[in-house]
């Protein structure tokens, strides 16, 4: 499970773009609150109940009709109350890249909605999936899975952001988060540039 505790700089100069950055990677609950009108609601009454049921909270994990994210905000808390995980699906993928000018984030989901997040601070949001979100979040899938395999889950803190020339990756699972660092998803990232920055211009 990651944290957000050890990541002590903002990537961005503008405080709503950092907010979003953060939400990416469903660690921090608190972010996600909505309205207190909202509270009483599914999925939200769930989430927020300090003594969550698993029944509950697998009504939630199982539901075609709850965004990806939310779901890895549900497995989240299971592993916090310690509730059985069985199965191990990969429900989210997200690559930093540190460029020369600053940070790129692309974030990509299971349910094929993604958010891809300049260095500028421009941004793109794929709340509906569509052709380019979707020929991302399966060729991102794709590669995940091809590194995933070799490494562990990560159990620390989340980590830094990363520096010029470098790559993170995270990839969100049922069962575990698996963070790691490396130069493959770099390569793959400066492939699928081209088209999300031609998606800004638009």
């Amino acid at each position: 499970m990651t944290t957000p505790s050890s990541v002590p700089s903002k990537p961005y100069a503008d405080d709503a773009t950092n907010t979003i950055y953060e939400l990416l990677f469903c660690d921090n609950l608190h972010l996600y609150q909505p309205d207190a009108s909202a509270l009483t609601a599914y999925p939200w009454n769930i989430l927020f109940d300090p003594a969550p049921d698993q029944v509950d909270l697998e009504k939630i994990v199982f539901d075609d009709q709850v965004e990806s994210r939310i779901k890895i905000l549900a497995y989240d808390a299971m592993r916090r109350y310690r509730f059985p995980i069985e199965e191990k699906e990969l429900l989210g993928v997200i690559v930093e890249v540190g460029l020369e000018e600053g940070l790129d984030v692309l974030a990509s989901y299971q349910d094929g909605t993604a958010r891809y997040i300049n260095y500028t601070g421009k941004m793109i949001l794929w709340d509906v999936p569509d052709k380019v979100s979707g020929e991302i979040t399966a060729q991102l899938f794709r590669d995940s899975l091809n590194i995933v395999h070799r490494i562990g889950p990560w159990t620390e803190a989340r980590d830094r952001i990363p520096l010029r020339e470098q790559s993170a990756y995270l990839f969100l699972f049922r069962m575990a988060s698996i963070s790691a660092k490396g130069r493959s998803m770099f390569y793959l990232m400066m492939r699928l540039l081209p088209p999300l920055y031609l998606q800004l211009q638009r």
